[in-house]
Parts: C-alpha cells; sequence; structure tokens
C-alpha cells in the first residue's frame, strides 16, 4: 500500500468519526439516559403525543414554554446549529 493510499484512508477515518459524531448529537434521547447539561431550547416529544415541541431547558429538570412547565417529557434533541451563511447569501 502506498503512501498516498495510507493517507487517503487515514483521511476517510477520520471524516467518518465526525460524521458519526454529528449524527449522534442529532438523535432523540429518552430522558431516562440523560437531561441537557445546562439551560437550552429543544425538540421535545411529550407523553401521548405524536408532534415534537419546542421547549426550554431550564438546569434543574425544568421544561418551560410560553404557556408552563411540563413534565411529560419522553425524548428531547438538541436543535442543530443553522447553516453557515456564504458569500453572496441574504
Amino acid at each position: 500500500m502506498s503512501t498516498d493510499d495510507e493517507q487517503t484512508i487515514d483521511y476517510m477515518a477520520n471524516e467518518i468519526q465526525i460524521l458519526q459524531a454529528q449524527l449522534h448529537a442529532l438523535r432523540w434521547i429518552p430522558v431516562e439516559e440523560g437531561l441537557p447539561e445546562k439551560t437550552m431550547t429543544g425538540y421535545l416529544v411529550r407523553q401521548g403525543l405524536t408532534c415534537p415541541s419546542i421547549m426550554t431547558y431550564i438546569s434543574g429538570k425544568r421544561w418551560h414554554t410560553i404557556f408552563g412547565d411540563y413534565d411529560n417529557i419522553t425524548h428531547w434533541m438538541p436543535i442543530p446549529p443553522l447553516p453557515e451563511e456564504k458569500d453572496g447569501d441574504v
């Protein structure tokens, strides 16, 4: 195997690790598995509902919207980052 082949394989292995980490970060997380480490806004699934909600998690195990607090959350996920602007984007 040539040095170029080894470098290509190393590069591809690194890219795979980066993509796996990104995919893992965008999965539905059961609340039994863990809660956010700090205050954050995210997508949530409430028990008995099939449509996700957007709520803010406030440290201390509290999910909050302008309508009040909720405690029947089954899963959550962070909102993905916004796309980066490119030159010429409005």
